[in-house]
């Protein structure tokens, strides 16, 4: 490949039915998508493009009384262009964007949000567990990352992100809240994040801590069912990893 890169080009298929214990919205989906990127090295460029595509069907909810089929199709995409300078803790400068699409209208019968399906989301979008205030689906969001790697068992980063609906009847994913007039706007708000990892005994131990403060914008402050409290959400954690 030109430019020392490497490509992918992948399909992925989701077929989900409701079962006994758990009921779905018995989606099935296609994604086809390619990616293309360049591993960093000190003193160049690095980039990564990603582009995904869906097709399918799906109900609007989990409810064993919804039998609309919706029809679905929906995209992401995803950019990053860094540049790691040949300094003392090797630091390495990202800028980044994702796009995935969002639901237009919800009462027609079609279904526009991108679906993440599988895979990590911790790396673009903050914490996840009881965090994972941002996934792939309905946002617009531009940002930038500094990586640092003080000594070959520690490394951390210091990143902000700015995240807004693609559409702003649609849901904001991570935080649960939904406004289907539109009128609570499209701007989420503001997320800065810290990350500290130390691998101790870097095959058996590794410690972590990380911060995450959301800079609240209107939607999240004002959409139907926000919470009455207005103020900036804050996360802090410490995690410790066993490798057995």
């Amino acid at each position: 490949m030109p430019l020392n890169s490497t490509a992918e080009l992948y399909l992925y298929y989701l077929n989900e039915e409701d079962s006994e214990d758990t009921l779905t919205k018995n989606r099935k989906l296609f994604s086809s998508g390619f990616r293309w990127f360049k591993k960093a090295q000190p003193k160049q460029f690095d980039f990564e493009i990603e582009a995904v595509v869906q097709r399918g069907s799906s109900y609007a909810t989990t409810s064993t009384t919804d039998k609309n089929h919706l029809d679905h199709f929906a995209y992401f995409g995803h950019l990053a262009l860094g540049y790691s300078f040949d300094f003392p803790w090797q630091p390495q400068l990202i800028l980044q964007y994702d796009y995935a699409s969002g639901d237009r209208n919800p009462r027609d019968d079609n279904n526009n949000r991108f679906e993440t399906l599988y895979g990590a989301r911790r790396f673009e979008y903050g914490p996840t567990g009881i965090w994972g205030s941002f996934a792939r689906g309905n946002i617009n969001t531009p940002g930038i990352r500094l990586k640092i790697k003080p000594s070959q068992n520690l490394s951390g980063f210091i990143a902000h992100r700015a995240h807004w609906l693609v559409e702003s009847k649609d849901s904001w994913i991570g935080g649960g809240l939904r406004d289907k007039t539109g009128q609570s706007g499209s701007f989420i708000g503001q997320q800065t994040e810290v990350r500290l990892r130390w691998k101790v005994m870097p095959k058996l131990m590794t410690l972590e801590a990380g911060w995450a403060h959301l800079f609240k914008g209107d939607f999240a402050k004002n959409a139907t069912n926000s919470s009455d409290n207005k103020n900036d959400s804050e996360y802090f954690y410490f995690q410790t990893s066993l490798h057995i």
